[in-house]
């Protein structure tokens, strides 16, 4: 481990892993506290803390790369749902310490890094961890406090304030969009005088690609007057979330993919596992004929059969009057009685 030079009341020692080891007076638990709560929400670095026999211990460490460095490595403009994704964190770590009135001092590329799988950016905010222990903030160099990271207000000679992170904000999100910064290839004086008029849009190649209202909120972060500027950074945050939202039409389309792989038929072809048919004994008929002939047999068999039934009704009904009122259509055949006689006549006969 390599010692560093102490920061007010905190000693500190560089591991071997990257990591630095704080050390603070037993008296200073409660900062302890607030710094790894800190750390969690992504600013300072904090991500361990406890006591031992020599006091108050922290352990910082942060998982990024500098924002200027993954900026740099880009090849033009990044897509812009990762570029909302990564600045909507950064709002939101903004939104924190707007909240607690933690000023975490002037951000910039170099002091902002990003974890390149999860697009999580974390502040180092040195100026604010010095203050909570009782230390001077080491000096910024040169090229992050160039004044292409500074909002015009700053140019002027007004400190760094919560407005003016949120222009650096909009920077950020501009060049990331864009694929430059909004004054790039200026020159000082030009880029100042543009930059108190407010940036220019973005060209129309850029502009065409981006979901509507992403780019009025950009170049509303870079309003050269704070008051006309977002008025906090939770307002940013929900209004990039609210690009983030899945649209019904992809939400669509990701349940109709679902659908097809639940079915078996994979809305796009798969490398890495090709399906493959069973072989055939014989071959399927592509003519339409068998589907035509079935629906003109549902069409034509109930006609056929009540047809057949109307014949069979019409043979079996009366031929005339005179044989309905003898009741031959029911078939039943009555035989004659004998015409009555005295000689022949019984007592039951008369009786009926």
């Amino acid at each position: 481990m390599n010692p560093l030079p102490p920061l007010g009341r905190a000693t500190r020692v560089a591991r071997d892993d990257g990591a630095q080891l704080w050390r603070l007076p037993a008296a200073d638990a409660s900062v302890r506290s607030w710094l790894e709560w800190m750390g969690q929400q992504g600013i300072g670095g904090f991500v361990a803390s406890g006591e031992d026999a020599e006091g108050v211990w922290l352990l910082r460490r942060f998982r990024g790369v500098p924002v200027a460095d993954w900026m740099h490595s880009l090849a033009g403009p990044l897509f812009w749902r990762d570029a909302a994704l990564a600045l909507h964190n950064l709002a939101l770590r903004l939104a924190e310490c707007e909240e607690r009135s933690v000023f975490p001092g002037a951000i910039h590329p170099h002091n902002l890094l990003v974890c390149i799988d999860d697009r999580a950016i974390e502040l180092v905010a040195d100026a604010w961890v010095a203050g909570i222990v009782g230390g001077v903030p080491e000096q910024d160099s040169g090229r992050s406090l160039s004044s292409r990271w500074m909002a015009p207000e700053q140019t002027g000679g007004a400190h760094s304030d919560f407005a003016s992170n949120r222009y650096v904000l909009g920077l950020l999100l501009y060049t990331l969009l864009a694929g430059q910064h909004p004054f790039g290839g200026m020159g000082l004086r030009l880029a100042l005088e543009q930059a108190r008029r407010g940036a220019p849009p973005m060209r129309e190649a850029v502009a065409t690609t981006l979901p509507p209202g992403l780019q009025s909120l950009c170049l509303q972060l870079l309003e050269a007057m704070p008051s006309s500027r977002p008025a906090s950074a939770r307002e940013t945050a929900d209004r990039l979330g609210e690009f983030l939202v899945e649209r019904p039409i992809e939400a669509g389309l990701r349940t109709i993919y679902a659908s097809a792989a639940a079915l078996g038929e994979p809305a796009a072809p798969v490398a890495s596992a090709p399906r493959r048919s069973p072989p055939r004994t014989s071959p399927r008929p592509t003519s339409a004929w068998p589907r035509r002939l079935g629906s003109l047999a549902v069409t034509v068999l109930p006609l056929t059969i009540g047809t057949a039934a109307g014949i069979v009704a019409m043979s079996r009904a009366p031929t005339s009057a005179t044989d309905a009122a003898s009741g031959s259509a029911t078939g039943v055949s009555v035989p004659a009685r004998p015409p009555l006689t005295p000689e022949h006549t019984t007592a039951e006969q008369c009786a009926s």
